[in-house]
């Protein structure tokens, strides 16, 4: 296999910064290949990927030093628009790199600016639509999806244009399991198809260790190339399946359950049970909440109770109104009917009186 991206020896430093974001960084990405780039945050996987699209540095500015090409092309040296097509990045944020009003529109965008012709445009968003599971949502306003369907909705512009090397910047943060696993099996689909290669920066490596050619560990901006196994033994922060097979000093070490179990068969485990205590007073309660947008009822007579030192988790597939109830908790979505209580009183109104029962943090901080 030939090389589509290579960096030797990439050092860079964002503007006012004390020390290098990416220090002597050298690694190559093959033609159809997939890489993991796992490690801590701030570590630089997402300064690294932008790296291969040239945002680093003719958007953030800083210093470079190094080499660098993809596809053949300088990302430092050449225009944004001519990157994109062979370097299309799919950012953390979807929010980030929406443009258009509409979901097809959005899609669409980017081929428009390329003059491709109508028809095909119209035969890439359908096949794109149907492979994210999204085409229901074709027509729908940008503004009324949730987090992670704004996320497939991103991935799916940035396909439209075919390019040779595929960025993601977290692609399934935003995501459910169900989500998630629609969005990798469609990249899996278009690798198939035609020669697609990925470079995949995330923190949940569950889904993606076991599916990666090679892992780029980044910490501190350093990067050292490794294969999954090896990914399995050195990263800090590993799948679960992966630290169970640490712990029990499985070789090689699992990437997936059906591998931990097929290693673990005839072993007898002990599993310490710890107490969790009782939780105290009702500090929160919901009965009968029901939240619209216009005409999309996000919450239908949901009612609950958190008592004090409780954990829950609040879990459901993208837009089933996990969001929603957090904000009506909060006092950010007035209810269409419904009451919260706080220690047993009617919860105030204004939302910096709520604060001190329901302090929320957002998906997008």
């Amino acid at each position: 296999m030939s090389a589509i991206a290579t960096l030797g020896d990439v050092t860079y430093t964002y503007p006012g910064s004390h020390g290098p974001a990416l220090d002597s960084v050298s690694c190559e990405i093959e033609a159809g290949e997939y890489v993991l780039l796992a490690g801590p945050s701030a570590g630089g996987k997402s300064t690294l990927l932008r790296v291969f699209n040239g945002l680093v540095p003719q958007f953030h500015g800083g210093r470079i030093s190094g080499r660098a090409l993809v596809a053949g092309m300088d990302p430092a040296r050449t225009p944004a628009r001519r990157m994109a097509a062979l370097a299309g990045m799919v950012f953390q944020e979807p929010e980030s790199q929406a443009v258009a009003e509409t979901v097809e529109e959005e899609v669409a965008f980017g081929m428009e600016q390329e003059g491709i012709v109508r028809g095909e445009m119209r035969r890439r968003i359908d096949a794109l639509l149907g492979a994210l599971n999204i085409g229901q949502l074709r027509y729908r306003r940008l503004a009324t999806l949730s987090g992670g369907e704004r996320q497939r909705v991103a991935i799916a512009s940035v396909l439209a244009l075919e390019p040779a090397l595929l960025l993601l910047d977290e692609p399934t943060s935003q995501l459910d399991p169900a989500g998630a696993d629609a969005v990798l099996g469609a990249v899996d689909a278009l690798r198939q198809t035609r020669e697609l290669s990925v470079a995949v920066a995330e923190h949940r490596l569950e889904r993606l260790l076991p599916r990666a050619d090679r892992v780029i560990g980044v910490d501190g901006g350093r990067a050292a190339v490794m294969t999954p196994r090896e990914a399995a033994k050195r990263l800090a922060a590993v799948p679960p399946v992966c630290e169970l097979g640490r712990r029990f000093g499985l070789e090689p070490v699992p990437l997936t359950v059906e591998e931990a179990r097929a290693g673990l068969a005839g072993r007898r485990l002990s599993i310490a049970v710890r107490d969790v205590p009782a939780p105290g007073a009702v500090l929160v309660r919901a009965e009968g909440l029901a939240v619209a947008y216009g005409e999309q009822v996000a919450l239908r007579d949901v009612s609950l109770a958190v008592g004090e030192g409780e954990i829950i988790a609040l879990v459901g597939p993208n837009g089933s109104g996990k969001t929603t109830l957090f904000r009506a908790l909060a006092g950010l979505n007035r209810p269409a009917r419904g009451q919260v209580w706080f220690a047993g009183k009617p919860a105030p109104g204004a939302v910096r009186e709520r604060t001190a029962f329901a302090g929320l943090v957002p998906q997008d901080p």
